[in-house]
């Protein structure tokens, strides 16, 4: 079972554009102090551009659906499904006298219609869509016999086999504090890359303060949006949380 945090990889909803992130000169100013060194032009744009692109991610893990919600309708489907298949299989409904009257009505009824085929039906799986003919008509019918159902009832079986190997192979998704990870740390690889102060310890003769590093990640955070803002209640906090992000990089 995943845990209550998992969630699945996919987001079609659009990100909102009403989140927005600007780093003004006042804001580089005040980020300067933190870090007692300039911040130049280039690493002004790749710190804008690392903090627009946690304000996205943070969206997409904020409205990404846990996975549990994903395995309970493949289980519901699947459900379904496997009542289809045990009808065209012949299991049920149950093979006495009044299941054989169910089912001879049911097979007798579905084998006098016929299902139009169309041209795109009878195209190979491989066609590239701009080359298909469409869902016109092809001038064909089909009549859904018992024996039809018996191939069609193999194919959902080995459907159902691929698909949860898909989901066995879905690995992780979205989790709510990934974003914050990973912001985290391209931050510190920007600091390095230009020389920053980029410590996460804490100092001070009793460890408790932050590093200039904490604090300009704490500030930087501060201006996030606050529906997007990570919950880290103070400097000292942001090192503990950037330690552990770098940690866990080395890990993986």
């Amino acid at each position: 079972m995943p845990r209550p945090s998992d969630r699945i990889p996919v987001v079609t909803s659009s990100v909102s554009a009403r989140f927005k992130f600007a780093l003004r000169q006042k804001d580089v100013d005040r980020l300067e102090q933190h870090l007692g060194v300039e911040i130049p032009r280039a690493a002004v744009d790749e710190i804008r551009t690392a903090c627009r692109r946690y304000i996205t991610f943070r969206q997409a893990e904020i409205a990404a659906q846990e996975k549990s919600v994903a395995l309970q309708y493949w289980d519901d489907l699947k459900e379904r499904l496997m009542r289809i298949v045990e009808v065209s299989e012949g299991v049920s409904p149950p093979f006495d006298d009044a299941g054989r009257l169910i089912a001879g009505m049911f097979f007798d009824a579905l084998g006098a219609r016929q299902m139009q085929v169309t041209l795109a039906d009878l195209e190979p799986p491989s066609i590239d869509p701009a080359l298909s003919a469409g869902h016109l008509p092809s001038g064909h019918n089909l009549t859904i016999s018992s024996d039809f159902l018996m191939r069609l009832a193999a194919l959902f079986r080995l459907t159902i086999t691929d698909v949860e190997k898909e989901i066995g192979e879905l690995g992780v998704g979205f989790r709510r504090g990934g974003a914050m990870a990973e912001w985290l740390v391209e931050m510190h690889e920007i600091a390095t890359r230009h020389g920053f102060p980029h410590g996460a310890g804490r100092i001070g003769k009793s460890r408790d303060e932050a590093s200039p590093f904490a604090c300009f990640l704490f500030d930087i955070n501060r201006n996030f949006p606050a529906d997007l803002r990570e919950n880290v209640n103070s400097a000292p906090a942001m090192g503990d949380r950037l330690r552990r992000a770098l940690a866990n990089t080395r890990a993986a």
